[in-house]
Formats: structure tokens, C-alpha cells, sequence
């Protein structure tokens, strides 16, 4: 059974305190949505990231069904860039955020891949070399994309808890929503046991929670920036 998230505080209610009147996502102090954003969108970029080396091991093994899936999530990830419409300095920015973050999460990364089963066991005999790697690539990508949608799941529920109503609407890009409904097409039909997955996710997304993030410089985007990143 996967375990409950925890998440750190993220939200402080003093801020919410001093103005009683925030109801809405739209009447949010502006620095509270940028720091949950700027974590939300660079886990966002490494689950592209991780989305990417999943689709060229894909490529390489020329099958219809995937060259069809691949397509679509192409063109999913063509409308959340078009949606953005950041400029390449920013992107560079958000990349480098996340790729720290990966590291400071290996361990938890890790410690899922050493559960996954080994390339001889039985689970896998069916499998070549590269189908074997897009089945572990695509349980590292859903790995990623699990942390996020908890981590934003966490963020959502903080706000209601101060009496913000969110209503239909969520801080996570319908993009992502999509991408999660594809990417269990590239396990190959391969069945795992989804603790340690999740398990990891749990751990990521609890470490977002707690990263703060920032330019060399100290300086998180401004909330000019908001509506680029909304």
C-alpha cells in the first residue's frame, strides 16, 4: 500500500491572515504562487527531460503503436511550450533548477530503480536490450510525473485549507494530465509492482516542498514573470 504523502509547509497562514479577503487562486499574494510554480515547472522540465530519453529509446524500436503515442505526446508538449511562451532565458533557468533538484532527489531515484527487477528475471524474458530500457525509462518518467502531480495535489489542498476555492480548476497544466495517460503504453505490457514507484514519488514531491528556489544570486523570478508561468 503506497504511502500517504506528508507534505512540508509550504504555506504560511500569517499571510493569509493579514488579508482575510483571499478567496481565489486570483487573489493569492503573487510571491506564494511564483515559489510554487517555479518548483512545479522546473519537476515539470525534468519530466520532459526524462519524457525525452523514453522517446528516443522508442524511436529506435520502430513500432507502430509507439510512433503513434509518440506523436501525441510530441504534440502535447508542442501546446504546454506554445501555452508558455517563455523566452530561451528563462527556460535555461528553469532547466538548471531542475537538474539540481535532480540530484538532490538521486537517492530516491535510485533506490526505486535497485526494486525494479533485474534484466534476467522472468518478468522481462520477452524483452530486447532496448525494449527492456524504454520499460525502466518509462517507469522513471511516470516516477517523475507522479512526484509532481502530488506535489501539486499538496499545494492545492494548502490553499483550500486557508479558504481559497480553487472550483474545477487546477495549478497543474491539463498537459501533464495527458502525458499521465499516456506513458503507461511504453511499459510494454509490463506489469510491476507500484510501491517503490510511488514510494519515490512521495519523497520527491515531500523534497520539493522544502526546496527553495533561486538564482545564484539569491533572487527568485519576479511576479511579473506570474502570468508567463501561469
Amino acid at each position: 500500500m503506497p504511502q500517504k504523502p506528508i507534505f512540508a509547509p509550504i504555506i504560511q497562514p500569517s499571510l493569509f491572515d493579514a488579508n482575510p479577503n483571499v478567496k481565489s487562486l486570483a487573489d493569492v499574494p503573487a510571491d506564494i504562487l511564483v515559489t510554487i510554480r517555479v518548483r512545479m515547472f522546473a519537476l515539470g522540465a525534468l519530466v520532459w527531460d526524462y519524457v525525452d530519453t523514453m522517446l528516443e529509446l522508442a524511436r529506435c524500436m520502430r513500432h507502430p503503436d509507439l510512433k503513434t503515442q509518440s506523436r501525441l505526446i510530441k504534440a502535447i508538449r508542442s501546446e504546454y511550450e506554445h501555452h508558455r511562451q517563455l523566452n530561451q532565458h528563462f527556460l535555461n533557468r528553469e532547466m538548471n533548477w531542475a537538474l539540481d533538484f535532480e540530484q538532490f532527489v538521486q537517492p530516491a531515484t535510485e533506490e526505486m530503480l535497485r526494486a525494479l527487477p533485474p534484466k534476467s528475471d522472468k518478468l522481462f524474458s520477452r524483452l530486447s536490450d532496448v525494449e527492456y530500457w524504454l520499460v525502466v525509462a518509462a517507469q522513471q518518467a511516470r516516477c517523475m510525473l507522479q512526484a509532481l502531480s502530488l506535489y501539486v495535489g499538496g499545494c492545492e489542498r494548502a490553499l483550500e485549507q486557508f479558504g481559497v476555492n480553487l472550483g474545477n480548476k487546477s495549478l497543474l497544466p491539463s498537459q501533464f494530465r495527458l502525458l499521465e495517460s499516456l506513458l503507461p503504453r511504453f511499459s510494454l505490457g509490463v506489469r510491476f509492482d507500484d510501491t517503490p514507484r510511488s514510494k519515490a514519488a512521495n519523497q520527491i514531491a515531500l523534497e520539493l516542498a522544502k526546496i527553495v528556489v533561486c538564482d545564484a544570486d539569491g533572487d527568485l523570478p519576479t511576479p511579473e514573470n506570474l502570468q508567463k508561468i501561469n
